[in-house]
C-alpha cells in the first residue's frame, strides 16, 4: 500500500515530464504530439494580438501630407492647428513628431537634436556650436560640438576634465598635446579628400592640447565624456588662468591621434562599417569607441544594442530611426524619429533600436559614438538563430523551418 500511494504522488510529474518532450510536433510520433493530446503550446506571453496583415493603410509608417501642412492627425484620430499655432517648416522636417505612429507606444524623451538648433557663438577666426545635456537630457555620457576655424586660426591652449574625440568633417589642421611626462606629440590632421577617410584624434582627460587650422581651415565634430559639458569645471582656458594671475607670480614661475581604419562589409550586404577602439586598433582611445556606419540607398542597419549609451552624428543622407525602450511600467514604449544631416541623437544603454536609409539613390552614412574602451553591440538575428529553434518558433508563433532560415553571423547592415 505505502508503495502504490508513492508512486501515486509521483504520476502527475511522470506526465509532466513526457509533455515535455524534446521533439517538435512534426517530429513526434502521434501518441506523443501535443496537438493530438488536446495540448497548445505555452508561450511566456500567451495574450498577444496578431495582425491579419502587415499592409497600408497605417502599419506605423511616415504620415503622407501630399504636400499639405502637416497636421496632428492619423486616420479618425487627433484634430488640424488653428492657423497660427504651430511653425510648419519645423512640422514639416519632423512628421512623427506631429503625426505619430501607431505603432509608437508609451512615453520616451526627445532623442533627437539638430545643430541647427545650438545657439552659435561667433569668434575671431571661426564659430562653435554645442549639444550638451540641457538640449537632448538622455545624452549623459555624450556632449559635442561643431567647430570651424578660419585659416590659421587656433583652438586656444587648453584642457578637460573629460576625455575629447574629434572627428575631421573638411579642412585641413594640426594638433599639438603634452603629456605628464612632458612627452609632446605633434601631427596633422585632415577631413576626407578624394575618397579617402577623415582623421580622428583624441586627448586623454587632462591632457592640455591645442588645435591650429591650415590653409584650408578647418571643420571638427567633438565629442566629450559627459553630457552636462558647460558645467563648471570641466574646460580650462590657460589664458583665463593667466589673466587673472598676479604678475610677480607669473614672473616667478616662468622664469622664463589620428588613425586608419579598416573597412568590414556587412555580411548582410547593403553597406559597411569602420570600427574604432582601443582594444581593436586605437590603443590611446580607451574612453571612447566608434563605428563610422555606411548604408546603402534603402539598407538597414539591423536590430541591434549596445551596453553603453549611443550618441549618434549623421554625416551624410537622411533616415528614420526606431527605438525601443523596454517593456516595464507603465508600459511597452516605442518611439520613432527621423535625422538628417549635422542631426545628433542617443540611444541610451541597451534600448533597442535600428536605422533604416529613407534614399533610393544616395547613402545613409553616420557615426555611433561610445563612452567605452571598445565597440560592442548585439544582434537581435543573431540571437535568435542561435537560440533553440523550437523555443523561438513558439514564443513567436512561426515554423522551426523559418527560425532555422536565420543568418547565425552578425549582419550589422542588411541590404533591401
Amino acid at each position: 500500500m505505502p508503495q502504490l500511494l508513492h508512486w501515486l504522488l509521483l504520476l502527475p510529474l511522470i506526465l509532466s515530464v513526457a509533455r515535455a518532450a524534446p521533439f517538435s510536433d512534426e517530429e513526434a510520433p502521434h501518441p506523443c504530439r501535443r496537438d493530438a493530446a488536446g495540448i497548445k503550446p505555452r508561450h511566456l506571453r500567451p495574450y498577444v494580438t496578431r495582425r491579419d496583415s502587415i499592409v497600408p493603410p497605417d502599419i506605423g509608417q511616415i504620415a503622407n501630407f501630399n504636400g499639405s501642412q502637416p497636421e496632428p492627425q492619423r486616420g479618425a484620430t487627433g484634430g488640424t492647428f488653428s492657423s497660427t499655432d504651430t511653425n510648419e517648416e519645423l512640422d514639416s522636417q519632423n512628421l512623427d513628431n506631429v503625426a505619430p505612429p501607431t505603432t509608437d507606444a508609451g512615453n520616451v524623451p526627445n532623442l533627437k537634436w539638430s545643430f541647427s538648433l545650438s545657439h552659435s557663438r561667433l569668434l575671431k577666426g571661426g564659430w562653435v556650436r554645442e549639444q550638451a545635456i540641457t538640449d537632448l537630457p538622455p545624452s549623459k555620457d555624450i556632449a559635442a560640438a561643431e567647430l570651424r576655424l578660419s585659416p590659421n586660426a587656433y583652438r586656444e591652449l587648453h584642457w578637460h576634465r573629460v576625455a575629447e574625440w574629434g572627428y575631421i568633417l573638411n579642412g585641413t589642421g594640426r594638433i599639438s598635446a603634452i603629456d605628464e611626462q612632458g612627452r609632446s606629440y605633434i601631427s596633422d590632421i585632415r577631413g576626407p579628400s578624394n575618397g579617402t577617410d577623415p582623421d580622428i584624434y583624441y586627448f586623454p582627460p587632462g591632457v592640455p592640447h591645442s588645435i591650429q587650422a591650415l590653409g584650408d581651415g578647418l571643420e571638427l565634430l567633438i565629442i566629450f565624456t559627459d553630457g552636462d559639458f558647460d558645467r563648471l569645471g570641466t574646460t580650462f582656458m590657460l589664458s583665463d588662468w593667466l589673466a587673472h594671475t598676479p604678475l610677480d607670480i607669473l614672473a616667478q614661475n616662468f622664469g622664463l591621434n589620428s588613425i586608419q581604419q579598416p573597412k568590414t562589409i556587412a555580411k548582410g550586404g547593403g553597406g559597411w562599417t569602420k570600427i574604432q577602439d582601443s582594444v581593436t586598433n586605437f590603443p590611446v582611445s580607451t574612453q571612447l569607441a566608434s563605428g563610422l556606419v555606411y548604408i546603402e540607398p534603402n539598407g538597414l542597419r539591423e536590430l541591434h544594442w549596445h551596453t553603453a549609451d549611443e550618441w549618434l552624428y549623421i554625416i551624410q543622407g537622411h533616415g528614420r530611426a526606431t527605438a525601443f525602450a523596454g517593456s516595464g511600467r507603465p508600459a511597452l514604449s516605442i518611439f520613432r524619429f527621423v535625422v538628417k544631416v549635422g542631426d545628433t541623437g542617443v540611444f541610451p544603454v541597451s534600448y533597442g533600436h535600428y536605422m533604416k536609409n529613407l534614399s533610393p539613390t544616395e547613402p545613409l552614412i553616420f557615426l555611433e559614438i561610445f563612452k567605452a574602451d571598445r565597440f560592442v553591440d548585439f544582434s537581435a538575428t543573431q540571437w535568435l538563430a542561435l537560440s533553440p529553434p523550437q523555443v523561438v518558433a513558439d514564443l513567436l508563433n512561426i515554423s522551426v523551418a523559418t527560425v532555422q532560415k536565420l543568418k547565425q553571423d552578425k549582419q550589422s547592415i542588411v541590404a533591401e
